[in-house]
């Protein structure tokens, strides 16, 4: 009997990387790849196998005893009959055993738990998700292997959601299966086709506050009479709305970060968490003014991240004095709305970015520069003309606007203690 070892092509990688096989016949060595793939946290060294509690773990384990079986039968047969096997004989092995078995590719479902113990962060999300799905499968009797899933289920899916659930719900859901979808690392017949699929449910409109400059101005003035929680607060939601980055982002903008300098106007290159293999790889560059140095600085040098910020941004806005009225239109199912919110009632963490945005409009700036600070792409906004690879050229633009938004910000205070330097 063939003694067949498994082994990972890259067993220090940090991301998914292939399963071979290796034995021994007639003093020859025979290598190969098992078609399969997997993360080395995933991977029991020891048994040569997936970890039991790997997402796949009886699929991917049954798939490879199926491959060491197929070898041995095949060379036991050849040795029986006095032929000499070589190594065609056991890739043709291989390739009948992977067509017999249709269990190696994980279900949605397994997937769904993949992509939720992946990052704490959409772990709730997926969790939901996940629920959903299996609800949807058992009232309707819908498979949830990989290989069902196509543009109809994907249909069937977002019509249930929309029968049991609020529309700006099963908008969101829907939106959020089709990012699982995407991340897969193989392809399916059906997968383009849910790619591909028009979302049916509307998603909730709702406007969204932004601070102005003389709203900025009177949160940074305040912090002085908050306590020490709440003035903390009050500083990462600054640094958010003259940063423009997403919460998604903000811990990796530190003192050592990697910093652009042009013409003494410095700016961040962060790659943004939002990417993907269909969009590539999305890269903002927010402008670093002296205000950011010093409350990074005072942040014990980056950003923290507060699960419950929302929650802290709106005690600290009551408590900075935030409370006019404000008057914010929302559509639901097509019916639109007006209510009336005192101010510190809408503080989240997107204000940030909107307010970054938005004041930068109010300085004139066009849509493709602000796209290159702010890292957006895409159809949803106004095609990037510029090559952000040749940074430098672009910034010699943005340098005019940004010394006019540090003007409303400060009064003109950029680099004026003694030539601050962001390092």
């Amino acid at each position: 009997m063939l003694n067949v070892k498994y082994k990972l092509r890259e067993p220090k990688s940090k991301r998914l990387t292939s399963i071979t096989l290796f034995f021994y016949y007639d003093n020859k060595r025979f290598v190969a790849s098992t078609r399969r793939k997997i993360h080395p946290k995933d991977w029991d060294f020891n048994r040569e196998r997936p970890k039991r509690s790997y997402p796949a773990y009886s699929s991917l384990t049954a798939y490879l005893d199926r491959l060491q079986i197929a070898i041995n039968d095949r060379y036991n047969n050849l040795v029986a009959f006095g032929q000499y096997p070589t190594n065609e004989d056991f890739k043709d092995a291989i390739l009948n055993a992977s067509g017999k078995l249709n269990a190696e590719r994980p279900t949605l479902i397994d997937r769904l738990k993949e992509e939720a113990q992946k990052e704490a962060g959409i772990k709730k999300m997926n969790n939901r998700l996940l629920t959903l799905v299996r609800q949807f499968s058992k009232q309707n009797r819908k498979p949830t292997n990989i290989e069902a899933i196509n543009g109809q289920w994907y249909i069937d899916f977002q019509t249930w959601l929309i029968a049991n659930k609020s529309e700006s719900y099963a908008y969101r859901m829907a939106k959020q299966l089709r990012t699982v979808v995407r991340r897969t690392n193989f392809d399916w017949s059906g997968k383009n086709e849910v790619l591909n699929s028009k979302l049916k449910a509307k998603e909730a409109y709702s406007e969204k506050i932004s601070l102005s400059f003389d709203d900025l101005a009177h949160l940074k003035q305040s912090i002085p009479s908050l306590s020490e929680e709440q003035a903390r607060t009050a500083k990462i939601l600054y640094l958010a709305c003259v940063t423009g980055l997403r919460r998604s982002d903000w811990h990796k903008l530190t003192l050592d970060g990697n910093i652009i300098d042009v013409e003494g106007w410095r700016f961040a290159k962060v790659v943004m968490q939002k990417t993907s293999k269909l969009s590539g790889i999305k890269v903002a560059y927010p402008p670093l003014l002296d205000i950011t140095k010093r409350y990074l600085t005072e942040l014990d040098g980056g950003f923290a991240w507060q699960s419950k910020f929302n929650i802290q941004a709106k005690e600290m806005g009551q408590a900075a004095g935030f409370d006019r009225p404000v008057r914010l239109m929302s559509s639901r199912k097509g019916e639109t709305v007006e209510n009336e919110y005192q101010m510190f009632e809408q503080f989240t963490s997107k204000i940030g970015r909107n307010s970054f945005t938005s004041n930068f409009r109010a300085l004139g700036i066009p849509d493709n520069l602000l796209n290159v600070m702010t890292g957006h792409t895409g159809k949803k906004s106004m095609a990037d003309v510029y090559d952000t690879r040749k940074f430098e050229q672009i910034a010699v633009q943005i340098i005019p606007y940004l010394q006019r938004f540090d003007e409303e910000l400060s009064g003109g205070s950029y680099l004026s203690e003694h030539e601050m330097r962001f390092v």
